[in-house]
């Protein structure tokens, strides 16, 4: 028997939804599992600014290859305009998909 008498694991999501106050690096880590990338102009996690910090401490604590990619999603308005007028192009961070 497991966790609340339970046959099979809890997952991470079931975890998550038991943790009452997250911190910010517990909802980057399940957010980057679950949906193996986010965007670095998410407005969620870059808020505080701590969102780099928190991929360089994941990579470091649980051994993840996490690298990133030019990024082309919904938050690309919110992205610093260059002289030209176009936005500039922004990063996101991918999690490998085999580890």
């Amino acid at each position: 028997m497991g966790l609340f008498g339970r046959m099979k694991p809890v997952s991470e999501v079931e975890l998550a939804y038991l943790e009452k106050d997250l911190s910010s690096f517990k909802k980057l880590f399940y957010v980057i599992n679950l949906e193996g990338e986010i965007c670095t102009l998410n407005p969620e996690f870059n808020k505080n600014g701590n969102l780099r910090k928190n991929i360089l401490r994941m990579k470091k604590i649980y051994n993840s290859d996490i690298f990133m990619e030019t990024c082309n999603c919904d938050f690309k308005q919110k992205a610093p305009l260059t002289k030209s007028g176009v936005p500039r192009v922004h990063k996101k961070y991918v999690k490998d998909w085999v580890s």
